[in-house]
């Protein structure tokens, strides 16, 4: 017993104190579609109105508005599916794509 501790503390292997829980399940993916269907058309029609996108502060408002519904839908949410939201958001809600050399902004994240 001793020497198995001494052998971790040599290697330096931490202790996992949580079970390894999957983040990709249907709760990601339906905030996939609420993304996709509400959160990207209002970026799109924001950069068409003002010429200026959402930026960082789209993807804390996707996650914690997701949050919030899904407290009150009396739902929890582990750590690795707000994760998997997060990266979903930032991904699909980016700045756009720059399309040529005058850095036309195309507004609509991954379908712009």
């Amino acid at each position: 017993m001793v020497e198995e501790i001494a052998e971790k503390e040599i290697h330096g292997e931490p202790e996992i104190s949580e079970p390894f829980l999957e983040g990709f399940n249907i709760k990601t993916v339906i905030a996939a579609l609420f993304i996709g269907f509400v959160m990207i058309p209002g970026s799109i029609y924001l950069g068409l109105l003002t010429g200026g996108g959402l930026g960082a502060a789209a993807v804390w408002v996707t996650v914690i508005l997701l949050v919030e519904i899904a407290k009150r839908s009396f739902i929890e949410l582990t750590k690795q599916e707000v994760y998997i939201t997060h990266i979903l958001a930032a991904k699909l809600v980016a700045a756009g794509t720059m399309a040529g050399a005058a850095s036309l902004v195309v507004h609509g994240g991954a379908f712009g």
